[in-house]
């Protein structure tokens, strides 16, 4: 009993300092010859509808080049106020790419939400490829809709189609990291994973990602997952995950410098 008294507050200690209590502002560079003036790129996932005003102003302070909202920004279980305002106050500062997540396919008006935001002045960036030239620099900016609107079969032949012989910088914009060796992009931008849920310290991953199973490989950060092409996986903003709360995972969101 006397033990258990003494290792109760470290135990308390422990979970306490594993809650989140902010945002994090993770940053990742990713260089290539291709690359001849320097881009930045913010990347948000997974709001599902919560609060958005602290994400605002961290990307505003930020001054990026090109905002990626890589899908769950709204939920099939919450209103859609918090998702379009927050895209509300991100277009001033800069151009917004967004494509679709699996809770924005288990919605039934999935259509309806993607004209709305190309009304608000959003590129959704479903299935198609946008030539983008920023300061004399092109890019080739993809994107692809949540392979949950398809099956596998049939996403497999749209990230086929979508491949164009280039010499630009290319980029892809999908929701789900654990289709990673069917991509082929200079640079893929990913959420879906939450961090893996429950992250444990010390250890670089996360505890379950959807997808991938027990101790994802893909689970948040950046990755080179083939030969000299690089993945960055958000963990998403969304402060539960779940039914569990998140453990040393802070909520984020990424800035990708491009030099």
């Amino acid at each position: 009993m006397k033990k258990f008294l003494i290792l109760l507050p470290l135990f308390i200690i422990l979970i306490l300092s594993g809650l989140p209590y902010g945002i994090a502002v993770r940053r990742y560079k990713v260089s290539s010859p291709k690359i001849n003036a320097e881009i930045k790129i913010a990347l948000i996932s997974d709001l599902h509808g919560e609060d958005y005003k602290k994400p605002v102003s961290l990307v505003k302070a930020e001054k990026p080049d090109i905002i990626v909202l890589c899908g769950d920004i709204f939920d099939e279980s919450a209103p859609d106020d918090n998702g379009l305002s927050l895209i509300r106050e991100l277009l001033p500062a800069a151009p917004v790419y967004y494509v679709t997540g699996n809770h924005e396919e288990w919605r039934s008006d999935t259509g309806k939400l993607k004209s709305k935001l190309i009304g608000m002045g959003v590129t959704v960036i479903d299935n198609f490829s946008d030539r983008v030239d920023i300061r004399g620099q092109k890019i080739l900016l993809s994107g692809i809709d949540d392979p949950g609107f398809y099956g596998t079969g049939r996403y497999m032949r749209r990230l086929t189609e979508l491949q164009q012989p280039t010499d630009d910088f290319t980029v892809l914009i999908a929701h789900r990291p654990d289709f990673c060796a069917h991509y082929d992009r200079d640079l893929v931008l990913c959420g879906h994973t939450h961090g893996g849920l429950m992250r444990i310290p010390f250890l670089p991953g996360g505890l379950v990602a959807p997808g991938q199973g027990l101790f994802p490989r893909y689970a948040g950060g950046i990755y080179e997952y083939k030969p000299r092409k690089h993945m960055v996986v958000s963990r998403g903003l969304a402060k539960h995950t779940g039914v569990f709360p998140r453990m040393w995972n802070s909520p984020e969101i990424c800035i990708i410098d491009l030099d």
